[in-house]
């Protein structure tokens, strides 16, 4: 019995070594940080306008139905 309980004590130290060091790797992942954003001065001037879709389907959605209907209707 005695074989048997320091194989588990073992086993378990070595579950909790792997747990630690698998944290210890995410916590690397989530601080460590290698890339930057370099942006010229137009494209930082942009920058507030780079990733709004929907603002642009919001403001443009009307005019896209009107552009088609116009084309539709017949006194155009």
């Amino acid at each position: 019995m005695v074989v048997c309980g320091i194989v588990r004590l073992t086993w378990l130290a070595g579950m909790l070594i792997w747990q630690v060091k698998l944290a210890l790797m995410g916590l690397m992942l989530l601080f460590v940080s290698v890339d930057g954003l370099h942006l010229n001065p137009a494209q930082r001037a942009a920058t507030p306008f780079l990733y709004d879709i929907v603002g642009w389907h919001a403001n443009n959605f009307l005019d896209k139905w009107v552009h088609r209907a116009l084309e539709v209707l017949p006194w155009n």
